[in-house]
Formats: C-alpha cells, structure tokens, sequence
C-alpha cells in the first residue's frame, strides 16, 4: 500500500434536500467516515490505499465493507466481529439560514472496541504513508492504544505519518482533546489542522503563519498545515510558508469537505512537494462539496485541471 489508515466509518442517512429528519419518510443511505474518504480519496487520484477498521458481521457492516471496496480501497485488514453494533449518523442539507442538522447515534460502536492486539501491524510496516485522525482517540481508550501502538509502528518502520486533528465537540472536550493530542502529536511528519480547531484545542491564534510555526515548534513536526475556510490554507515546511487560496464553488453538500482536502494534499505533496499539495488539497476540497455523501467522487484529472485554475463549468 501507498498508504493505510485506521478509523471508524459510519452509515449516513440523509432526507431529501431541503426535507427535514422529523418530516423524513425516506432516506439516502451512504458511507461515512473521515479514514475512509481520505482512504478513498487517494485512491482514486491513484495511489494504493488500504483501510483498517471494525465492522459488525451483519448486513449494515457488509454494505460499509462493500462501500470502501468499491473504490479499490483494500479491506483485507478490516476485523468482521460477531456482535457488535454499526455506528450511524444522520443529516439534514437545507440551503441558508437554515444550518446543517446532524444527529449521531455511534455510542459503543462495533470499532470503539477495537483493541492494538487485533491489528495487523505487519500490513501497516508495509506502507509508506500512515494516515491518522484526531477522532479514533476520542472514542475511547483502546483506540487511544491503537493510535498510540500505530505511531510506534510507523516511525520504527520508518513511513512517513500524516495526522488529521479533526477536532469533534460532540466526541470530547478540547482540553480532553488538547491532552491526548499533545502526547500523540509530537514527532508526526505531517499535521494538518483547521485553524478553529487548533484555536479551541491548544489555544493558539492569530495569524496563521505565526500559528504554524507555533505549532511546528511545540510538536516538531515536518509539515504544518492550517486550513482556512474560504481563505484557503497555509502550509509550512522548515521555513517555507505557502498560502494557497480556496476555490469557489456551490457547496451542494460540505460534509467530507475537509477530508478531501486531506486526500488531495497528501497526493500532491507527495507527487511534487508542499504548494502542489495545498493546490491539489483546495481543488479537492472545492470539488467535493458539489457532490452529495461523504466521499469525493472526482479523479485526478478533474483535481488536476482545477488546481490549475481551469472552471470551465460546460465540457463537451
């Protein structure tokens, strides 16, 4: 693999656009979860991805199997167990003033009990990207284990780590937050944060590249990458500073926005460095919100040509 991540994907129910939960008599069903867009994102830019999870033994655990699968993510690693429940969410996408609805009911899911003796460490040794996010740790002390077990795994074996702060209210607090994050994050290659999260979690603020380096130097990490909203990101490494603008676009659908920006970044870093990453993560990112579910459904050539400015919304 290219790259493996371990986390939690959901199933996702969604009314209607414009409907309500309460008013619902019927539902989109898709797959959710930020391991596995991220996963799923870059494997349909083109690198081989492989996705480590916990899923329950039954028909809501199969269609999420089924659902990853599809994208040629590889599911090998995925542990199947016999009881266990599937986590879930719901959502409601109205147009403005009304905001985003989003009801979860993931207690005690089937992953929160995942445990670091029912992964296959070898097949994570074998990447050479793993990719984290700051919501495994929040469910739960044994996947603060797996996450912690992970990072030992991946520097020993010597892969290059990108973890995803993803700060979620819901799950824990930002102290709680700040004080298992600040034990994990020292030392991880590749940080990536949205600034609102790095304010609330490690209460740092200001101007970004102040903030950046703020972070840098606490965590020692290679790259440091804020997200802006709609002013874009900014990402540093050693010394250089990049800002990289947001695309515009109709956001049909924001949910996944920030995990394809994840997606599109780390493809672009690795292809040619730090500014093609932020170009490819903001096309990415832009891209994804006019589509609806959680996954972003465009190719490299569709990231490609909007990195490079070309909107053109007629192609024929």
């Amino acid at each position: 693999m290219d790259l493996v991540t371990i986390g939690e994907s959901m199933l996702r129910f969604m009314p209607p656009v414009g409907s309500t939960l309460e008013a619902a008599d019927r539902f989109l069903v898709v797959l959710a979860g930020a391991e596995s867009n991220v996963a799923i994102g870059v494997q349909r830019l083109g690198m081989a991805a492989g996705w480590v999870s916990k899923l329950p033994q039954n028909a809501l655990g199969r269609k999420a199997l089924n659902a990853v699968r599809a994208h040629g993510v590889d599911v090998s690693r995925v542990v199947l167990a016999p009881r266990g429940r599937m986590g879930l969410y719901f959502t409601e996408l109205p147009g403005p003033p009304r905001p985003v609805g989003v009801v979860y009911d993931r207690h005690d899911s089937c992953f929160s009990t995942l445990e670091p003796a029912e992964v296959d460490w070898d097949y994570v040794r074998r990447a050479s990207i793993l990719h984290l996010t700051g919501i495994t740790p929040a469910l739960g002390a044994g996947c603060r284990r797996v996450v912690h077990r992970a990072l030992e795994v991946a520097k020993g074996a010597g892969l290059l780590t990108t973890f995803d702060v993803n700060f979620r209210s819901r799950l824990w607090t930002a102290g709680e937050a700040g004080e298992v994050l600040g034990r994990l994050l020292p030392g991880v290659d590749v940080l990536i944060a949205a600034a609102e999260d790095v304010q609330a979690v490690f209460g740092l603020d200001g101007a970004p590249a102040e903030v950046a380096a703020a972070l840098q130097s606490e965590f020692k990490n290679r790259v440091v990458v804020l997200t802006l909203g709609d002013k874009g990101a900014l990402g540093r490494e050693g010394t250089e500073v990049v800002h990289e603008p947001a695309v515009p676009g109709v956001a049909v659908d924001p949910i996944g926005r920030g995990d394809a920006f994840v997606a599109g970044f780390i493809f672009g870093y690795i292809a040619a460095g730090l500014k093609r990453g932020l170009a490819y993560g903001s096309a990415m990112a832009s891209l994804k919100q006019t589509y609806v579910g959680d996954v972003a459904w465009c190719t490299a050539e569709d990231v490609g040509r909007v990195a490079g400015g070309d909107v053109n919304a007629l192609r024929r």
